[in-house]
C-alpha cells in the first residue's frame, strides 16, 4: 500500500454517451474495475458480509448485466510502472504489450500504438486500460501523447481507458493551460486520504497478529499518537510503528506505550 495520499484520474477518450437504462452509469459515471493480474480486482474479504452490505451494493449484487460487465476476459491490462522512459518507451510499452513489434521511429510508432488499441478493442472484444503509474512525473509531451492516443474516428468512441495514477502534484499539473485539453477528457477523479482512526488501530493489529502476536501489542495512547502523526498514511504509519517498537524493546517495554511512540515521532521528524 502507498504511504502518502494518491490522486487517480480515470480518463475515457471520446464522448461518453448516457445511458439511464444502464444501472451502472446513473450516477453520471462509468466504472472500470480490472486487476495488473488479469483476475479478479483485490477486494476486502470482509466487504461481501450483510453488515457491510448498502442498498447501492445489493441493487448491484442483484443485476446481472453489471455483473457481467466485470468479466476479466472483457479487458486487457496494460502496466507502465515507470513514466521516465519518455513518450517513445510509453508508446513502445503500449504496442508490445499488444503482442505487436514496435515501428522503429516515433512518427508511426504513435499511430501504431493507437491501431493497437483500437484493433484489440474492435476485433477482440477486449478493452485495453492502461495504467499508467506515477503518473505526476509525467512530462508534459507524455500527457499530450495520452492525449493523442484518445482521438480515436473524431471521438465518437473511445476503445480504451487510461488511469493515471499518482501523487498529489498530477492534480495540480492537470490544472495546468497547457494540459487543459487533456483535463477536459478525465471522466472520474479520485483522492485516496489517509485511515480514520479506528482504521489505524485494525491497520497496526493486524500486522502484529501477521507477525504472530495476539494480545495487544500498542497501547490505545502509542496508536492515536501514531496516527496524528502519521496523517492516516500507511507508510507513514508502518515507519513510526518499527520506531516505536525499537523504543520499546530499547526501554524493556513488554507493549508500545505513549512514551516509546513519542520517541519514535521526534526521531523521525513527524513532530
Amino acid at each position: 500500500m502507498r504511504g502518502s495520499t494518491r490522486h487517480r484520474s480515470h480518463h475515457r477518450g471520446g464522448r461518453r454517451r448516457q445511458d439511464r437504462r444502464d444501472p451502472r452509469r446513473d450516477r453520471g459515471a462509468e466504472i472500470t474495475l480490472a486487476s495488473p493480474k488479469g483476475g479478479q480486482p483485490p477486494l476486502d474479504p470482509k466487504s461481501g458480509e450483510a453488515a457491510n452490505q448498502t442498498d447501492d451494493t445489493r441493487r448491484f449484487e442483484g443485476d446481472s448485466a453489471a455483473t457481467a460487465a466485470l468479466d476479466p476476459a472483457r479487458h486487457v491490462i496494460i502496466y507502465l510502472p515507470n513514466p521516465s522512459v519518455g513518450v517513445r518507451g510509453m508508446l513502445h510499452h503500449v504496442v508490445g504489450a499488444l503482442g505487436r513489434v514496435p515501428s522503429f521511429y516515433t512518427a508511426t510508432l504513435a499511430p501504431q500504438a493507437a491501431e493497437a488499441l483500437a484493433a484489440e478493442h474492435a476485433e477482440r472484444g477486449r478493452t485495453p486500460v492502461v495504467v499508467i503509474d506515477e503518473a505526476h512525473l509525467l512530462d508534459n509531451a507524455q500527457m499530450e501523447a495520452v492525449r493523442m492516443l484518445t482521438n480515436h474516428d473524431m471521438d465518437s468512441g473511445s476503445p480504451f481507458a487510461a488511469l493515471l495514477v499518482g501523487q498529489p502534484t498530477l492534480r495540480h499539473r492537470l490544472r495546468l493551460g497547457v494540459l487543459a485539453a487533456l483535463d477536459q477528457r478525465i471522466a472520474v477523479r479520485y483522492a485516496i486520504s489517509g485511515m480514520q482512526p479506528t482504521d489505524t488501530a485494525d491497520y497496526i493489529a493486524h500486522h502484529a497478529k501477521i507477525a504472530g502476536r495476539t494480545d495487544p501489542l500498542f497501547s490505545d495512547d502509542a496508536i492515536t499518537l501514531i496516527h496524528n502523526a502519521a496523517r492516516g498514511h500507511p507508510r507513514a504509519v508502518n515507519n513510526l510503528a518499527v520506531h516505536a517498537l525499537t523504543a520499546a524493546f530499547a526501554a524493556k517495554s513488554s507493549i508500545v506505550d505513549e512514551k516509546s511512540a513519542r520517541i519514535a515521532v521526534t526521531e523521525s521528524g513527524h513532530d
